[in-house]
């Protein structure tokens, strides 16, 4: 099976996905969550993109366990975090 990069996969989809230009100001990069969870890569992904309202496709082996903390953070960046911090 062929691993995709989670961030290679998620970063243009945030870009695409993200809340129209009108709904947020120049400074603003997206909802901001907060969340503390542990699951597989993937549930922590799909969490992250649940609760900052992201639309994104998450794909391939991703079953390493994950435990995240993020306090009032943009979620596209808290997906960039995720993806850097497990080398994907």
């Amino acid at each position: 099976m062929r691993v995709v990069s989670l961030l290679a996969v998620l970063v243009p989809l945030i870009a695409v996905a993200g809340p129209p230009a009108a709904e947020t100001s120049a400074k603003d990069s997206g909802a901001r969550i907060t969340l503390k969870t542990h699951g597989s890569l993937r549930d922590v992904a799909e969490r992250i993109a649940s609760e900052g309202k992201l639309s994104v496709v998450v794909r391939g082996d991703l079953d390493e366990d994950a435990e995240v903390y993020f306090q009032n953070v943009p979620a596209d960046e808290a997906l960039e975090t995720l993806a850097r911090a497990y080398s994907l």
